[in-house]
């Protein structure tokens, strides 16, 4: 079976636990026990699919990272009695910190509430500009048509004419008007 997934190129594993992996593990022992992973990975894609095969590297990823980090709990004098006390352990360090540098702290807080504001003041403008349906009967088949000459957008609008004898010769539209911007 090793040969069939050398011979094929072997798929993506998460990238993101790659990363953290990377973060977490020291560096001889992290990029060889990714390297690792790796393989795993493309060995358990074609026996388990693609999803569980995700599913379990994120778990040996996490797992490394716990054990890393408690590693590193022990050589300081400290004993984690669970990942859950790990955890609560790792949070209230990073609290402690941020209240050492209370300057920081408050420009990482203003820095990532206006990051947060932004993302969602632009997502609410695209949602309602380009994703959300007019408030108008089968909204989804008007069309809006522009003038053209020799495949170039005409400076000049529809003259009134040129609007009555398309609105007399459509036979693809069932109603045509004309609106201008003031």
């Amino acid at each position: 079976m090793e040969s069939f997934v050398t011979a094929m190129k072997k798929p993506p594993p998460p990238r993101l636990a790659q990363i953290i992996v990377r973060f977490f593990v020291a560096a001889p022992y992290g990029d060889s026990l990714i390297d690792e992973l790796d393989d795993q990975f493309a060995g358990d894609v074609v026996r388990i699919g693609r999803t569980n095969a995700a599913l379990r590297y994120w778990r040996e990823c996490v797992s490394m990272c716990t054990f890393e980090l408690a590693w590193s709990l022990k050589k300081r004098g400290r004993k984690p009695r669970s990942t859950g006390s790990l955890v609560l352990w790792e949070f209230r360090y990073a609290f402690r910190s941020l209240a050492r540098s209370p300057g920081f702290t408050a420009a990482a807080l203003v820095t990532l509430a206006l990051g947060i504001g932004t993302a969602s003041s632009v997502m609410t403008v695209l949602d309602r500009v380009l994703l959300e349906r007019l408030p108008y009967e089968d909204s989804d088949r008007l069309v809006s048509l522009l003038w053209s000459q020799n495949h170039r957008p005409a400076l000049t609008t529809f003259s009134a004419a040129d609007f009555i004898d398309l609105r007399e010769r459509s036979t693809s539209f069932g109603f045509i008007f004309v609106h201008c911007k003031l």
